[in-house]
């Protein structure tokens, strides 16, 4: 089984270093942005620091209160974290965060 593992996890890294050395995107102006910078800009984006700042809120909370309240919170935090960050930054904005009912239920898809 330790052979198996040793294995798998070479393998794994691997392709972890391929995709980091070698993969690039190309932005809506055509310039190539490796893999390894934007995984960098990531881990210094306010977006990464407030998830990790909650998620520490979050251990917090479990050291106290028990697993059950734990994932309650977990559920909560992700829904609010959600919603916040992706459903009102991209093309649902109209739907989720700007359209009323009457307006939903007027559209060809509503009833």
């Amino acid at each position: 089984m330790a052979i198996l593992s040793t294995c798998a996890l070479i393998y794994l890294a691997l392709w972890t270093s391929y995709f980091y050395y070698n993969v690039t995107f190309t932005d809506e102006h055509g310039d190539q942005i490796k893999f390894r910078d934007s995984v960098k800009n990531l881990f210094k984006s306010p977006l990464w620091k407030e998830f990790v700042n909650s998620f520490k809120n979050l251990l917090s909370h479990y050291r106290h209160h028990g697993f059950q309240h734990f994932w309650d919170e977990v559920i909560q935090f992700v829904r609010v974290w959600y919603l916040q960050h992706f459903m009102c930054n991209f093309t649902l904005k109209s739907i989720f965060c700007i359209c009323t009912d009457d307006q939903i239920a007027g559209s060809p898809g509503g009833e």
